[in-house]
């Protein structure tokens, strides 16, 4: 099983020479994302924090028809995230299918949660999909700097 450890040590390494990252918990709060970062996408620029959730999943379902279920999934983070983005705040996820990566708006998030999407579905409505190893990092930051918007969902 791939471990969300792992993703947040590849997450870290790509992003942290753009800002800073900081892991967070809460029991307090469960839906609250995994990352808070505060990032610039050049050292002349304001900086953005926004916050990140990290999901993974081992492989894509066989089935092409399969829809995508990510078991670590909760309301509470969806309920968070669609909460946080209507007032106006930052907020994505970042799935890694195998060596495959997608950046989730929160309404996509929230159609993954009812298991509404297949494979191709999902990944015509992220935000930005990538292999590991070709880490998208300028088009990844002006997303999550809010300089480039995600596909109208």
């Amino acid at each position: 099983m791939t471990s969300e450890r792992g993703l947040w040590k590849t997450t870290r390494t790509h992003l942290a020479p753009f800002g800073k990252l900081t892991r967070l918990e809460s029991p307090i709060d469960p839906g609250l994302p995994d990352v808070l970062y505060v990032l610039r996408r050049r050292p002349t620029e304001w900086a953005i924090t926004g916050l990140l959730e990290l999901k993974e999943l081992d492989r894509w379902p066989a089935r092409a028809a399969t829809p995508i279920r990510v078991p670590s999934l909760t309301r509470e983070q969806v309920e968070w995230h669609r909460a946080w983005n209507l007032a106006g705040g930052r907020v994505f996820t970042l799935l890694q299918v195998g060596r495959d990566y997608l950046l989730l708006h929160p309404r996509v998030l929230w159609m993954v949660y009812e298991r509404r999407l297949i494979r191709t579905h999902l990944s015509g409505m992220a935000t930005l999909t990538w292999t590991a190893g070709a880490w998208p990092l300028a088009p990844l930051l002006d997303v999550l700097a809010g300089v480039r918007s995600y596909p109208d969902v």
